[in-house]
């Protein structure tokens, strides 16, 4: 009966122990869910972090790229602080240059009142002069018309019958003054040259020529020929001694003329 009580005990227990033992086969065919379940997830995380990992070395790579880039920035800024120093020590030059030049517009400035109050009295004073400039004018006019009348009260005397051969001695060699050996010899000179046109007809341009070409007794010689000269023996029947007046006095080098005048021109 012992035994038999044993064995009823033993057979409870062995009852009690499988009950435990499904109990934990239960347990451990949940344990074995969860770690497949942990296994699958693991591998997912396994691939988040292989992501990661990548997404960690391109940020690395970014940040190699970003420390490159602010280290030239670096440089630049240096660069940039550099020239800004430069240009801060050229501006307080400028700054030295622009006052000094202030000054030296203030001193412009006064000068420029100065010259405008002496351009002022310039003008106050050429005004005056204007005023005895326009009273000498009219005494110009007033001793022109005198003058005009005289030329022409002078024309008048120069006709025909109030001219003399003693007229010349009223030229500015002869007139008023002592008359010598020297102005003698020129007034035969110039009586000589006349002596080439002799059995020529003494027209009205033969004497102009005379009278503008060779007013000077001195300086007979050399205005070179021209067409309105020629045109003073217009109607005069041509001579061989008015060739050789031309040739002589006309048509010869100025450079060999004994005028200043022509020497100089």
């Amino acid at each position: 009966k012992v035994s038999e009580e044993k064995l009823v005990n033993i057979s409870g227990q062995l009852n009690i122990t499988l009950e435990e033992l499904g109990t934990v086969k239960g347990h451990l065919s949940s344990t074995q869910e969860d770690l497949n379940i942990t296994q699958e997830e693991l591998g997912t995380v396994r691939g988040h972090l292989n992501s990661t990992q990548e997404d960690l070395n391109s940020t690395q790579e970014e940040l190699e790229t970003v420390k490159d880039h602010l280290n030239s920035t670096q440089e630049e800024l240096e660069t940039v602080k550099d020239y800004l120093n430069s240009t801060q020590e050229e501006l307080g030059t400028v700054r030295g240059h622009l006052n000094s030049t202030q000054e030296d517009l203030n001193s412009t400035q006064e000068e420029l009142g100065t010259v405008k109050g002496e351009l002022e009295r310039t003008e106050h004073e050429l005004q005056t002069e204007t005023t005895q400039h326009n009273k000498t004018g009219e005494k110009l006019d007033t001793c022109s018309t005198s003058l005009t009348n005289t030329l022409t009260q002078l024309e008048d005397a120069r006709t025909f019958h109030n001219i003399t051969r003693w007229d010349v001695l009223y030229t500015s060699t002869y007139f008023n003054k002592v008359l010598t050996e020297e102005s003698f010899k020129l007034l035969s000179t110039s009586w000589g040259m006349l002596g080439k046109f002799v059995g020529l007809n003494i027209t009205e341009g033969v004497v102009e020529h005379f009278r503008q070409y060779h007013q000077e007794p001195v300086c007979d010689v050399f205005e070179q020929i021209t067409f309105p000269m020629l045109t003073q023996f217009e109607g005069v029947d041509w001579t061989r001694g008015i060739n050789e007046h031309f040739r002589d006095t006309h048509l010869v080098n100025r450079d060999d003329s004994p005028c200043e005048s022509d020497t100089e021109s």
